[in-house]
């Protein structure tokens, strides 16, 4: 899932646009323009000049209303992002639950399998906790807890995301079987006087054996890149249960550390 922006800059930016870009005020200025274009050229008289005004009295009502609703509109839109992450998290826990038991009796696997299992239900509790931590420090209903929630949503998604390249990587390697290749590379050596297609043999199945080693060391990079990610967030609700509660200070507080937690999420898509 592509990365959301929960910035103060980014959804000041997005409301401002959907501000501007209001049905009501939009059409109301397009049809008002364009009846004062038909007064200015005296096509249908002194009516259209009163039709236009009021046409765009309307929209230009419409625009100040929506500046005067913009806290409303910021937060109905963090709120649609927060929902569509919510899916796409119970869309990939659902396939992470039902993958990874499979790799728990292969021999090769299991050690990978394994550690992904005991990351998925480590992140899960932490974002569990940072939730809680997060309740005690904001208010559910401000914008700032939103955009917070959003953020360690996000972090908890990449972390799963990476889990799920884990497990289409070792689906991959499961069937390469390395054992029917090692297996045939122990016979094909033994080979007192091997043929021209032993030794053809040999080298696509030593090719084979180096691609399973390539994914082994990705999956062990992207659990290694997890565990690094649970250090920082470990650290991250750290902070933010230490953040001063002053007037003022508390905001500024939580405003660096969901920075860092953004900076972090790149860290782990990367």
């Amino acid at each position: 899932m592509k990365q959301i922006d929960f910035s103060q800059s980014a959804i000041k930016k997005e409301v401002t646009s959907r501000i501007l870009q209001h049905p009501i005020s939009i059409y109301a200025i397009l049809f008002g323009g364009v009846g004062l274009f038909f007064w200015l050229i005296n096509l249908f008289g002194g009516v259209i000049l009163f039709v236009a005004i009021g046409v765009l009295a309307v929209g230009t009502i419409s625009f100040i209303v929506n500046y005067f609703r913009k806290d409303s509109i910021q937060m109905k839109y963090i709120t649609l992002l927060n929902a569509q992450m919510q899916q796409h998290k119970e869309r990939v826990v659902t396939r992470l639950k039902q993958k990874l038991e499979k790799f728990r009796e292969a021999k090769r696997l299991s050690l990978y399998s394994t550690q992904a299992e005991e990351q998925y239900e480590k992140v899960r509790e932490k974002f569990d906790t940072f939730t809680d931590i997060l309740q005690s420090k904001l208010d559910p209903t401000e914008i700032t807890f939103q955009r917070f929630l959003g953020t360690v949503e996000q972090l908890y998604l990449a972390v799963l995301d990476n889990l799920e390249k884990v497990v289409l990587t070792l689906e991959g390697m499961h069937t390469t079987k390395l054992d029917y290749i090692e297996k045939r590379l122990r016979h094909l050596h033994a080979l007192d006087n091997p043929e021209q297609a032993d030794l053809d043999e040999i080298e696509t199945l030593n090719k084979r054996k180096e691609s399973w080693e390539t994914r082994r060391e990705k999956v062990n990079k992207l659990l290694t890149h997890n565990e690094q990610a649970m250090t920082e967030i470990d650290l991250a609700m750290s902070g933010i249960t230490e953040a001063e509660t002053k007037a003022g200070r508390a905001s500024v507080d939580m405003e660096y550390a969901r920075d860092e937690l953004d900076r972090l999420i790149e860290r782990i898509k990367q």
